[in-house]
């Protein structure tokens, strides 16, 4: 198909009477593309996606980019495999193109090119391709096209705009070029590509509005100078733009005497080739066509005697800093969208209770209460419940009854300040789950202050992950967050909720916002902490509840079950521990305080190693908890049950109020 008068007026921006005929079409047609998007589920990938795309049908010069990027993955040690529908060809797949075995009928023409560069796989079913791609060994996938495809997630996309056509008339297809609507196809890209013109070149009115990152390039030939100068050239092309490739062969001094359209991805026969030579001898000229063009030649027209002149082309790019930039942007927001890992506890934990009905219908009104409050107004709300009506209730007498045995000294009403202090905080925290993404934007712009962050910075310069630990401090979700709008990849470690639906909202809402790995304390998450830790990535996790098969460790001066998890990879795998607490300032400001690991002396006893950097973990928790204590959560039974008033020890007798729990 060759793109009509009408899409491309000689004035940039005209719509002509032709287009105005089709725009109860194009409007149908743009009104499809935005439901399929709407209604259609995006599949992650488990490794990182970056697509490159375009807004109009026809070439744009997408895969010479594409295979600029996989040159510069590889250069740094990336295996990249490159993902494509294969137009054209009739292979369905997903299939692993091979160019000594597939030709062009088989695959496709851009699919022969790009597997010169790296590996491609051909598949029309985009999720599937992306998850065979994986099953090969692909650590990332670079999608070449597709980008109005609604199926698969892209982590990061680029777009690729004609320098010279740029959007034509602005219309969509069929009364223009455009796949899509622009404004909205832009609003989806975190990068343009302008091909063929330079920064100074002037660009229609939507596409100046673009407020991303703008890169400029070419492609250049890559002939000898002088190859074509003042030779009689046919030029013939079945590209999405042959007029482009026609002004190339003049820019390299040719003297053009016949030019030839074929439609994109033309399949040429033996007969075109007879015709195309016959034509050119009858003008005493050469034969010069396209790389993508050669491809598609019959086995007879292949190879050093085929009487054509092949032109290849490469992106170059006018800035190669800006892409090393925009790649390095695209590598780090695209592992942030990688493919969530969900682990549950097992199933006969998580059988419905009719109650857990009731909780969970109260639960999802309560959560779109507070997103209908917005972020402010919820957190105020939520709080001034909670300590209304938290001091009140019969779990506050647990907390009562800690502070009693952490913080002895101190008078009733600094132990109700704390109570109320506590409720309030919890509040707030529980109304501020239903708005995790408008941290996620805006938190560490907004909402979050750090400290001591460079302590992060260099033990990542000094290579591998990093296990970030604290407590139920301020509101502890937004510490791994912060993590992770950083740049942390890894997991978190979360407690399972008793209601298997809370649990699984809370599960989507963190693996989406948060850490895309949610992995759950006990042994169904153990297998799959070690591989996060193995795989030199990052964990976060809280350290300041209860764990019954955990080991007794002082903890404000009584023994308290304590889970050795954090400190046994750290030694194991000879991982850092960053400690960290994340304290609510006023409202939704808030401060995280990032805080030097330990430095302790191993002694190769691994038991007792544990065991002191647990005492150093539960030390460095209790500094923290006495300078804020209404920041801490003081509900968790962290010593023990209390029966009688009295709390028991490990062992089912009841210990003194004064005395050590056993």
């Amino acid at each position: 198909m060759q793109a009509p008068k009408f899409w491309y007026p000689h004035k940039r921006g005209e719509v002509t009477t032709s287009a105005h005929l089709l725009a109860p079409a194009a409007a149908l047609y743009d009104l499809g593309v935005s439901a399929r998007r709407k209604f259609t589920t995006a599949q992650k990938s488990t490794v990182p996606i970056i697509c490159v795309g375009n807004l109009t049908v026809g070439g744009t010069g997408k895969t010479p980019v594409v295979i600029a990027l996989a040159e510069m993955l590889i250069a740094q040690g990336r295996k990249p495999y490159i993902l494509t529908r294969g137009y054209g060809g009739k292979l369905a797949g997903p299939a692993l193109v091979d160019v000594d075995h597939h030709d062009a009928a088989d695959v496709g023409d851009e699919p022969l090119l790009l597997a010169r560069a790296a590996p491609v796989i051909v598949c029309s079913n985009r999720p599937l391709g992306a998850r065979f791609a994986i099953s090969q060994g692909a650590d990332i996938i670079l999608m070449d096209d597709g980008f109005q495809n609604p199926t698969v997630h892209k982590g990061f996309s680029i777009v690729v705009v004609d320098g010279h056509r740029m959007i034509g008339n602005g219309k969509v297809f069929p009364a223009g070029p455009l796949r899509e609507n622009a404004r909205a196809g832009l609003a989806r890209a975190d990068a343009m590509l302008i091909m063929g013109a330079g920064s100074s070149t002037p660009l229609p009115p939507i596409l100046a509005e673009y407020s991303g990152q703008i890169l400029y390039a070419d492609l250049v030939p890559q002939v000898e100078d002088g190859a074509l100068k003042d030779r009689k050239i046919m030029a013939f092309a079945g590209i999405g733009a042959p007029s482009k490739f026609f002004r190339t062969v003049r820019k390299l001094g040719a003297e053009i005497v016949a030019e030839v359209s074929f439609p994109d991805h033309h399949p040429y026969t033996d007969k075109d080739v007879a015709q195309l030579k016959k034509r050119a001898r009858d003008l005493g000229a050469d034969l010069v066509t396209t790389e993508k063009d050669a491809v598609r030649f019959p086995k007879s027209a292949k190879g050093e005697a085929s009487g054509f002149t092949t032109i290849p082309v490469k992106a170059t790019f006018t800035t190669p800093a800006a892409l090393e930039e925009v790649l390095e942007q695209a590598l780090k927001e695209a592992s942030m969208s990688v493919e969530t890992v969900e682990i549950r506890v097992s199933e006969d934990k998580r059988q419905p209770k009719p109650l857990h009905y009731l909780e969970a219908a109260l639960f999802y009104t309560m959560i779109g209460f507070f997103r209908l409050l917005g972020l402010k107004w919820a957190s105020n709300f939520g709080g001034f419940v909670a300590r209304t009506i938290g001091p009140r209730i019969s779990g506050a007498n647990r907390a009562r009854r800690n502070l009693a045995l952490a913080m002895p000294e101190l008078e009733p009403e600094e132990v109700e300040k704390i109570i109320y202090e506590m409720f309030d905080n919890l509040g707030r925290t529980t109304a501020e789950y239903a708005h995790l993404a408008e941290f996620a934007k805006n938190g560490l712009k907004e909402h979050i202050e750090l400290v001591g962050w460079e302590i992060v910075d260099r033990i990542r310069a000094e290579g591998g992950g990093a296990i970030l630990v604290s407590g139920h401090f301020g509101n502890w979700e937004l510490m791994p967050l912060a993590l992770k709008t950083l740049g942390g990849k890894g997991a978190e470690i979360y407690r399972a909720p008793n209601n298997p639906f809370i649990d699984d909202w809370l599960i989507k809402q963190r693996a989406t916002h948060i850490f895309p790995v949610q992995i759950p304390k006990g042994a169904e998450g153990g297998r799959a902490l070690l591989k996060v830790v193995r795989a030199g990535e990052d964990v976060a996790m809280l350290v300041d509840q209860k764990m019954n098969d955990g080991i007794p460790v002082p903890f404000f001066g009584r023994e308290a079950m304590t889970p050795p998890a954090a400190a046994a990879l750290s030694l194991r795998y000879k991982v850092p521990i960053i400690p960290a607490r994340m304290e609510r300032i006023k409202g939704t400001k808030f401060r995280l305080t990032i805080s030097e690991p330990p430095a302790l002396p191993t002694t190769g006893d691994m038991s007792l190693d544990t065991y002191n950097l647990c005492v150093w973990l539960n030390e460095f928790l209790e500094t923290a908890i006495r300078e804020r204590p209404g920041q801490w959560l003081w509900l968790h039974q962290r010593w023990g049950k209390f029966k009688n008033g009295k709390l028991e020890s490990r062992g089912g007798d009841s210990a003194d109020d004064d005395g050590a729990a056993a």
